[in-house]
């Protein structure tokens, strides 16, 4: 009996997690409900943020991004069926939240 252990390196490794994520994404439903689960959004604003709405919890998040970016995220919410791990919205997101890269992960079920 033989068998070939694949070992790879660190930078492999990585390279698999980045593509990984890339294709990993929530609709907006699921991305609410994992944020009502977590904390982050009471029922009453994940109800309206999966309508579309902006939830209210999250107003200091907009003042967070400034201006032209708060007006472009809002579009986006409002237009959006998915929400991608690696958008840079998520990004923000969790660096406003002071989420590590391995909890925002997590919340997308990696």
């Amino acid at each position: 009996m033989s068998f070939s252990l694949d070992i790879k390196t660190a930078s492999e490794l990585a390279s698999e997690a980045l593509t990984a994520k890339r294709q990993v994404s929530l609709t907006r439903r699921e991305f609410c409900l994992v944020l009502v689960q977590s904390g982050v959004l009471t029922s009453d604003d994940a109800i309206q943020a999966a309508k579309g709405g902006w939830p209210s919890a999250m107003d200091s998040f907009l003042t967070f991004l400034g201006e032209g970016q708060s007006t472009e995220v809002q579009i986006e919410w409002a237009a959006t069926g998915s929400i991608d791990r690696l958008h840079p919205f998520v990004l923000t997101l969790g660096s406003w939240l002071s989420l590590t890269d391995e909890q925002i992960d997590t919340l997308f079920g990696i």
